[in-house]
């Protein structure tokens, strides 16, 4: 008897929805809102270091092959800052010289980054647009491939049904039977995968939920608002990951399925009765491998999306780091100014 109890949810990130379905069951789970995590201000002066080369940012470069957090941990990787934020920090290194207007040039560095968190953000949005696209096609062909799972569920329950080959007639036949029932204890563990990264995307909008409330309108919080919202991207990239993983081996075993109930029409060909019965099947596992192909496609398509998005949402923290460091320079310098002697050399000179 088939098998595949499970779960869905829709949860949504930034402006696109996703409804994270296996090819079965119905009902959802409503993932929270984004919001960001701490960046002490301190944690500025990390980001340049003396020789002029710029550190990472802290957060963590997504990998495909990799397990989750909670399954099979791995070494995270560090992303470096981006090109543009390299030519924000190289700016930064020119202005504190003596050599030029520091003011102007810091005043001009903050503009220039916030021209990029606009124009990152934007392309975020659309990439986001683009996701809840697909993810509606996606949901369209669970939705079909649930009714097709009722009715195969159906058929099976019926003893009456029942036309299995028997022992020692077909040693291959025996063989494809044996590797359905493996293939269906790694549909179990592929669901538990699963559940995992929903569950952590779900914690990670909560965590953004109370972040957000605990924020005020400020630089640092408008960081800590873009940090988090990377690892909401992230975490999402993960239930995807995982929905694709466990579709793919439910496809492989209602593949075996078609060709073992194919043998077994067969080896009953002479049987009028049987043979109406296995044509049934087979006509249904027929349209379901479809669908379920189709919701693969679709899967993969919705991972490559999103991984783009995870990439913008990095580059939108970076540029906004960097207009917030060269905000505060700015600030701090035009300061000092006030106090500091002409031909006096500014302590913010020496800052890289």
């Amino acid at each position: 008897m088939i098998d595949e109890s499970g779960t869905s949810s829709t949860y949504s990130e930034n402006s696109a929805v996703h409804e994270n379905k296996e090819p079965r069951d119905g009902g959802s789970k409503e993932a929270e809102e984004k919001a960001g995590a701490v960046i002490p201000i301190v944690q500025l002066d990390a980001a340049i270091n003396m020789n002029g080369t710029s550190t990472s940012l802290g957060m963590n470069a997504p990998d495909e092959q990799s397990n989750s957090s909670s399954t099979k941990e791995e070494k995270e990787e560090v992303y470096a800052v981006t090109d543009q934020t390299h030519y924000i920090v190289d700016m930064l290194k020119t202005a504190c010289s003596k050599k030029r207007d520091t003011l102007e040039e810091m005043k001009v560095a903050a503009c220039l980054a916030y021209e990029f968190v606009t124009k990152n953000n934007k392309e975020l949005q659309s990439i986001k647009e683009k996701y809840t696209k697909y993810s509606c096609d996606y949901n369209l062909d669970c939705k079909k491939t649930d009714v097709l799972k009722e009715k195969i569920e159906t058929y099976y329950r019926n003893t009456n049904n029942i036309t299995r080959i028997p022992e020692g007639k077909d040693a291959e036949y025996e063989k494809e039977m044996k590797e359905i029932g493996t293939l269906y204890e790694k549909i179990c563990d592929a669901k538990e995968d699963k559940q995992t990264a929903l569950d952590e995307y779900i914690k990670a909008g909560k965590d953004g939920i109370e972040i957000e409330k605990n924020s005020n309108i400020s630089g640092e919080d408008t960081l800590k608002h873009y940090s988090h919202a990377i690892e909401e991207e992230k975490a999402l990239l993960s239930t995807i990951k995982y929905d694709l993983k466990l579709f793919k081996i439910i496809y492989n075993r209602d593949q075996l399925l078609y060709l073992v109930k194919g043998k077994e029409k067969w080896y009953y060909i002479e049987d009028e009765n049987k043979t109406e019965l296995l044509d049934e099947i087979l006509k249904l596992h027929e349209n379901r491998i479809e669908y379920l192909y189709n919701g693969i496609n679709r899967l993969e398509d919705m991972f490559s999306i999103q991984k783009n998005a995870l990439y913008i949402a990095e580059e939108v923290y970076s540029a906004y780091k960097a207009h917030y460091m060269a905000t505060y320079m700015y600030k701090k310098e035009k300061e000092l100014r006030k106090y500091i002697p002409s031909g006096f050399q500014s302590p913010l000179e020496t800052w890289v």
